[in-house]
């Protein structure tokens, strides 16, 4: 699910040529930004295009996982039906120091359309589950020489059909669902999906923030985990 990326031969070009110290400026102004919007986009009791997951208890959060998906993504899928269940089987997750915090990243018009009938139930979490588990039958590849258009109706028909709605967002809330997505995307330089981002808050400047985009192999994703473990 690649995204378009410009101007990348520019950047490689004047970080090679940049100083070590400007450098390392650069990356700890970037984590100041980031970390701002970290804590102003997940603080809200109500939830705004994300779902939050915490272990119930009284210990301290030390580590947040964002991860930025899209609900047509196969990989995205994968991540949710299968590694996320590890991770909450996970030490660090049991123990009630780790949150973990799904944003919806629509990647593609059938994810953004999906996403609109998610988010207008009742319940969108389980919204979410259901389409996710069952990504197979409604996010069918096409191998028909039916028009693009058309295979897409026929997908957010199937969409309507398992969630058993065909109540939307508004296109107000539309539009605020695409430009959180734009935001992220400026922020953390996101270019596919699945996105994760790790917070650590406790640890020192210039190391508290962590990215990975892709692969969701729980072994390699566990050590991942566990090696940014204090």
């Amino acid at each position: 699910m690649g995204l378009s990326v410009l101007c990348i031969g520019v950047g490689i070009c004047v970080n090679r040529w940049m100083p070590l110290a400007s450098r390392k400026d650069d990356l700890k102004s970037q984590e100041v930004m980031q970390e701002r919007y970290i804590k102003t986009a997940f603080s809200q009791e109500k939830k705004n295009f994300y779902l939050s997951f915490r272990y119930p208890g009284n210990v301290p959060v030390t580590h947040t996982l964002i991860a930025f998906t899209s609900l047509a993504c196969h990989v995205c899928s994968a991540f949710h039906n299968e590694t996320f269940l590890k991770i909450q089987s996970s030490d660090l997750y049991t123990s009630g120091a780790l949150r973990v915090i799904f944003v919806e990243y629509p990647a593609d018009r059938v994810s953004f359309f999906s996403s609109g009938y998610v988010w207008a139930c009742k319940n969108p979490g389980s919204a979410r589950d259901r389409l996710m588990k069952n990504q197979s039958t409604w996010n069918f590849h096409n191998e028909s020489e039916q028009s693009a258009e058309k295979v897409e109706n026929l997908k957010l028909e199937k969409v309507k059909k398992i969630l058993k709605t065909s109540k939307t967002l508004s296109k107000k809330e539309l539009t605020t669902l695409f430009e959180k997505k734009m935001q992220a995307q400026k922020v953390f330089g996101i270019t596919d999906v699945p996105f994760f981002v790790l917070y650590q808050p406790n640890r020192s400047k210039g190391n508290r923030i962590k990215t990975r985009v892709g692969e969701v192999e729980w072994d390699t994703f566990h050590l991942w985990l566990e090696s940014s473990n204090p």
